[in-house]
């Protein structure tokens, strides 16, 4: 819960003394305990393999979903996050089934012989170790600077000597099969992708073990455009250096601050997927002005549940720049971004699953109205891809705003 706290006072905290709203805390909504019955259809709620607990806890934003599996008991902040967790316990369950395979558990056994050896020839014969990997001695220059000197690695990639050799890509290409994350912040999702990893570049386990056991593809329950599923596999088939690499150049082909891509490039808070698909967002916001304050933004972020909501946040932007209307500027709202739109509209994004009208909430809305030039906006908009209370709908009409709700499919947006 401390992580979804940190989301609400990075997207809405404003200095309580420069607020206009002027209302006792009585005046604001309780935090509400929703159930899981009225948020989500039947065959989400439950499975053979999992139960979403009934209870559901929000902040006034965002959902807190509580997960009994069995492979344990998870915490999950938003609805989308919840969707990818399902997903990824169905990837578990048909892993573990790979697991209980004679033939797994023989290249298992032979990976335990190899391992070390593979990784005591990586600095006894560098040179015949190296002559496969990756792309060759020509990709490992052209990386080594970005690799050493300029970026930090995040917590969720592998030692510099299991990219080397080759281990990490014999896991991206493993996490593709099951179309999840090879970055993926669940811990029984990573144990059995390092399980599966060894046993197939270490033991010889081949891969047509794995992809007998998928049956139709893993992307039964995780709806999503082939364009999402295309950034997903070159996320986890691409070296996470090379994925910095580009990421600086996009950037720089934007425009961005060289200092500024500098801090942001080395957030370690940022897995390599979370990095590309915001950098991908904004260059799918092509002549905007201003792209770079969601850089300014990123440089606050230290969590993962924040950093994955304000992503979530680019990528609408883009759709509707892309799907809808084009986007012309944007600008600092509270600590985060609302845009202005042709025609002198604002327009709010947010990846919420459900508003009340509280403190954080109210005192941000009334700060952007007091904001020089936009009392003269004919009107205001606010999107999100959940719902808001009845109190949000009458007090944001008192205020001339227009209230989108539910909006991934007008955006034809997928989950990311």
């Amino acid at each position: 819960m401390k992580n979804v706290l940190l989301f609400c006072s990075a997207l809405f905290a404003i200095i309580i003394q420069t607020s206009s709203v002027g209302a006792t805390q009585s005046a604001f909504e309780k935090t509400p305990i929703l159930n899981a019955a009225t948020i989500l259809p039947s065959e989400k709620r439950q499975s053979p393999l999992y139960k979403v607990e009934d209870q559901v806890l929000n902040n006034g934003f965002v959902n807190t979903y509580h997960v009994s599996s069995d492979f344990g008991r998870f915490e999950v902040v938003s609805t989308p996050s919840l969707i990818i967790l399902l997903h990824e316990i169905g990837a578990i369950a048909t892993m573990k089934k790979i697991e209980r395979d004679d033939v797994f558990m023989d290249s298992l056994h032979q990976s335990a012989k190899n391992t070390a050896h593979g990784i005591k020839r990586l600095f006894t014969e560098p040179g015949d170790t190296l002559k496969g990997a990756g792309q060759g001695i020509k990709g490992l220059f052209a990386r080594a600077d970005e690799s050493i000197n300029k970026s930090d690695a995040s917590d969720a990639e592998d030692s510099r000597a299991a990219q080397i050799l080759g281990f990490s890509k014999a896991k991206g290409i493993i996490a593709n099969q099951f179309t999840v994350s090879v970055y993926t912040s669940n811990p029984i999702l990573m144990e059995e992708l390092e399980s599966l990893a060894k046993a197939n570049f270490f033991g010889g386990l081949g891969m047509a073990v794995i992809q007998t056991a998928v049956p139709g593809g893993a992307g039964v329950i995780l709806s999503a455009s082939s364009a999402v599923r295309l950034l997903n596999e070159t996320v986890n088939l691409t070296p996470p250096t090379e994925l910095r690499v580009q990421n600086r150049r996009k950037l720089t082909k934007m425009g961005v601050d060289d200092d500024l891509i500098q801090l942001f490039i080395n957030n370690p808070a940022f897995t390599p997927r979370n990095q590309t698909f915001f950098v991908t967002a904004l260059t799918k916001l092509e002549k905007v002005d201003n792209r770079e304050l969601f850089i300014k933004v990123a440089l606050q972020l230290h969590d993962t549940d924040t950093i994955l909501l304000v992503t979530r946040i680019s990528l609408m932007f883009a759709a509707y720049h892309n799907n809808i209307a084009p986007v012309k500027r944007f600008y600092p709202f509270s600590r985060f971004v609302s845009a202005e739109l042709q025609g002198d509209r604002v327009i709010l994004m947010l990846p919420t699953d459900y508003i009340t009208w509280n403190e954080e909430f109210a005192g941000a809305i009334d700060a952007l109205a007091r904001e020089p030039g936009k009392q003269q906006l004919n009107k205001s908009e606010l999107w999100t891809l959940g719902t808001v209370s009845k109190r949000v709908q009458d007090e944001l009409s008192k205020r001339g705003w227009i209230i989108k709700t539910n909006v991934s499919k007008v955006l034809k947006m997928d989950q990311s």
